[in-house]
């Protein structure tokens, strides 16, 4: 074009993928499920474990957990749909909380701000990195109610035997 076009080529990131595991916890499962945006659930018995496998409508066969070792959590993030990929970096134990670490893989780009999916993270936590008493799980360290979310719980108080 004789000079009149001027193109910034920004390589694609390489391939991305979740942490799988870390400090006390491990990383079973991922979904999709719109309805789980904004939610936060924990499963420390069998029957909470089917419940909450079930309520988060992942296809295929539940993962193997020692609940007499580990409680499951999962989180719910809610994602753009100019944006719907979200990574699994960590799970942090703080003082009696517990919440995910994600980031956006494709970053950095501008996202807007509509519903449109979810990003789902199932998580396994083990039970001697946890308060003996219980512990406050929450969807991000600065969980903020959200005001258009309907019924999500984005924390969640766990209280262990």
């Amino acid at each position: 074009h004789g000079g009149m076009l001027d193109a910034s080529v920004f390589r694609f990131p390489g391939p991305w993928a979740n942490v799988q595991s870390g400090d006390g916890w491990r990383l079973l499962a991922t979904g999709d499920e719109r309805g789980e945006a904004y939610m936060v659930r924990a499963a420390r018995t069998v029957s909470e474990w089917e419940e909450l496998w079930e309520a988060i409508g992942i296809d295929g066969e539940r993962p193997a957990v020692d609940l007499d070792h580990e409680v499951v959590v999962s989180f719910g993030h809610g994602l753009s749909r100019s944006c719907p990929e979200l990574r699994l970096d960590d799970v942090v134990f703080a003082g009696g909380v517990v919440y995910s670490v994600t980031s956006d893989p494709l970053a950095p780009r501008g996202c807007d701000a509509d519903l449109s999916a979810a990003a789902v993270f199932v998580t396994a936590l083990d039970r001697d990195a946890l308060p003996n008493d219980g512990f406050t799980l929450l969807l991000e360290r600065d969980s903020e109610p959200c005001a258009d979310c309907g019924d999500s719980i984005e924390a969640l108080d766990v209280p262990l035997p």
